[in-house]
């Protein structure tokens, strides 16, 4: 790759990585995206054809002291600051592509660049950003140098009347380049690597995350068909680690995560009227004890790592004992639904310790009591029904013998005269209700919920809607659940008095349900890498730098108990060490060619050849392939001064353009005399007369 077209291809991969960076974090459409990569494509076409870049009219002054009004139109006008920054950046971006003063300012390039990665490193929560940030680092790499080469040939401070004429035949670097380069990327990834985990964490909610999944069907005041929407999209909503004595622990399936609890319905839109009972406080790291642990109770810990989503719905299994997370206020009301207060943006993580003796059991004591009569009635509220409805709760109920006959009854007329369906039609004149028990008869989950909390009211059981996720994939691979927004679910909890509150699920099986994507070990793979990058490096915080400590301590003391041993040995146990151990020896490999490269160094050898005056040479050769272009050809064993004797008759102004570039290039070749910007400006004038 010729020096000039490899510094520009690296300068433009660069700012293109950028622009990437700020499409992925979504701050902007990918339609504008588009256009910006097109307007790079068009400036790095310009600049090839040496259009571009152009002497600044003014000096750019913005990227300074311009962006001191950042504030002043952030909290004057009111807008928004990421937006607001990212558009200042994308200004400065282009117009330092187009106007430059000096070749210096490519470094500032670089630097906007690094800003823009930066963004996407706040925004971008999945494993594209590795792959971004894989690639920036190593054109930056190249860049710089292939910078530093067009520096040493033109000079930093050169305007671009010269540095935009260097031709694109000139000298390739060197095959050394390479491996400095990569020893140059590997020794940053180590440094950030360090950096990264050994910087201290002070929790997230400082910057805004990725954009959010849309959750509607998690609020307190719900429509039907909110869920319906969600189980169309098969994003992930989170994944779930179990363990149990420390052990890794497989739940059994369906599972049930609990969410919102209804209790209101009007025959449109389902809403919670029951009022928080419990406001806590939660120290991140420490958490927060909800109820006293029983010894005959299954204990189960559930990590759990929520995906960036627009609810403070914190989902359950089971009983909650204990709850911890990065947030630092939570409630929960008599329902036991539990949300955090503090809208902490990105993903969430939160530990629960839960008792799952009963999975399907979400509460740890009963609330009816003589003292609840007014409780009690909010699960018995109707809606305003037709005679249809009225009649179907009559034949279902009569001849029941008790509640829970009652209960089982509904949930066998549901499950095995409707049928399952997300694509539903509207029928003007009829309620929802009406039109799925008596003219569709088909639905999703909220209609079959729905039906059956109205049914159990009318025969008189309490009853109360659950909306949450039901059902999950189980990665054998990493043994964790990954649960996705079409497992979201609707189901129905109904208060027995031998019982208490149990759990319903009267919506048959969907039949194009997808049981479990893990369907093969690559796909399982692909998402397990995902999930590490999420655990690993979105969600890196001060807890995992603790565990980590305590690792490194100990595994420090068992590294100094194996040095004492290893001072005993002899030449026979070390060679027997090698050979079981070969990541030490490869280690050896590498600090003694380091020695051997650093010895190279020391000789006056370098990754790219000679260390002599570059721009001479450049400047006599170039001149020698434009008079060859004439038919005067310099044979390879004259030299400069034969070959000044055996020009052919030329015009004098010619001959002393000749000579004077030759003369040149013995005084700064030979006598290592230092070259001046203003006098490679006048020779490259001259060059371009011959």
């Amino acid at each position: 790759m010729k020096l000039r077209p490899g510094f520009l291809i690296f300068n433009y991969l660069l700012t293109g990585l950028a622009l990437y960076c700020l499409t992925s974090s979504q701050v902007f459409s990918p339609d504008i995206g588009f256009v910006l990569g097109s307007a790079l494509l068009l400036c790095f076409i310009l600049e090839v054809k040496k259009v571009i870049p152009l002497k600044a009219p003014v000096k750019i002054v913005f990227s300074s002291g311009g962006l001191l009004a950042l504030p002043l139109l952030h909290f004057g006008l009111d807008l928004p600051l990421v937006p607001l920054l990212v558009w200042v950046l994308v200004f400065l971006l282009f117009s330092r592509l187009i106007f430059k003063s000096e070749l210096n300012d490519y470094l500032f390039g670089y630097l906007l660049s690094i800003v823009c990665l930066l963004i996407g490193a706040v925004y971008i929560q999945d494993l594209t950003f590795a792959f971004i940030f894989f690639a920036f680092f190593l054109a930056l790499c190249w860049g710089l140098i292939f910078y530093n080469m067009m520096a040493d040939r033109v000079g930093s401070h050169s305007p671009p009347e010269i540095f935009k004429q260097m031709g694109g035949d000139m000298d390739s670097p060197s095959g050394g380049l390479f491996g400095l380069s990569a020893g140059l990327l590997l020794l940053g990834l180590v440094v950030t690597t360090l950096a990264f985990m050994g910087f201290p964490r002070l929790g997230s909610g400082f910057f805004p995350s990725g954009p959010s999944l849309p959750m509607s069907g998690f609020s307190e005041n719900v429509r039907i068909g909110d869920i319906g929407r969600i189980q169309q999209n098969s994003g992930v909503v989170m994944r779930v680690e179990y363990t149990q004595n420390e052990t890794p622990y497989r739940p059994q399936m369906p599972v049930f995560w609990r969410g919102v609890v209804l209790d209101h319905f009007d025959g449109a839109y389902w809403t919670s009227t029951v009022k928080s009972k419990w406001k806590l406080s939660n120290r991140p790291g420490f958490g927060t004890q909800l109820f006293p642990f029983d010894a005959n109770s299954k204990i189960v810990k559930q990590t759990i790592f929520v995906d960036a989503m627009e609810s403070s719905v914190i989902f359950t299994q089971g009983i909650p004992l204990f709850v911890d997370g990065n947030f630092w206020r939570l409630q929960m009301d008599l329902n036991f639904a539990m949300r955090t207060l503090d809208r902490t943006p990105g993903p969430k993580t939160v530990t629960l310790i839960s008792d799952l003796q009963a999975p399907q059991k979400s509460q740890h004591r009963e609330i009816f009591n003589a003292d609840s009569k007014r409780l009690h009635k909010k699960f018995l509220q109707l809606p305003p029904l037709s005679a249809n409805v009225l009649h179907l709760a009559d034949t279902l109920t009569e001849n029941s013998a008790s509640e829970k006959t009652t209960a089982e009854n509904i949930l066998n007329h549901l499950r095995t005269h409707f049928g399952y369906t997300l694509d539903l039609g509207d029928s003007p004149g009829s309620s929802g209700l009406d039109t799925f028990l008596f003219q569709r008869k088909e639905g999703h989950c909220e209609y079959f919920a729905s039906a059956m909390v109205v049914l159990l009211r009318l025969a008189g059981i309490p009853a109360r809607l659950v909306n949450g996720f039901v059902g999950a994939e189980w990665n054998e691979l990493g043994e964790y659940m990954v649960v996705r927004q079409h497992h979201a679910h609707s189901w129905v909890e109904a208060y027995l008095p031998e019982a208490g509150w149990t759990v319903y699920d009267p919506t048959p099986a969907d039949p194009a349900a997808v049981e479990n994507r893990f369907d093969n070990s690559i796909t399982r793979a692909l998402d397990l890498i995902q999930f590490n990058w999420q655990r690993y490096i979105v969600r890196y915080s001060m807890n995992d730098q603790v565990e980590m400590l305590d690792r490194l301590k100990t595994q420090g003391q068992d590294a100094l108990g194996k040095l004492s041993d290893f001072r005993s040995l002899n030449g026979n146990d070390l060679e027997a060490f090698f050979k079981s151990n070969r990541n030490a020896l490869i280690f050896l490999c590498v600090l003694i060619a380091g020695g051997l490269l650093a010895r190279n160094r020391s000789t006056g050898r370098t990754w790219f050849g000679s260390s002599q005056p570059l721009f001479p040479v450049w400047l006599y050769e170039e001149m020698l392939k434009r008079l060859q272009k004439t038919g005067i050809k310099k044979q390879p064993h004259w030299s400069h001064r034969e070959f000044l004797n055996r020009l052919p008759a030329l015009p004098e102004e010619k001959l002393n353009l000749i000579h004077r570039i030759t003369a040149f290039y013995e005084k700064a070749r030979f006598g290592q005399s230092p070259v001046l910007d203003t006098e490679k400006k006048e020779l490259l004038n001259t060059l371009r007369k011959i």
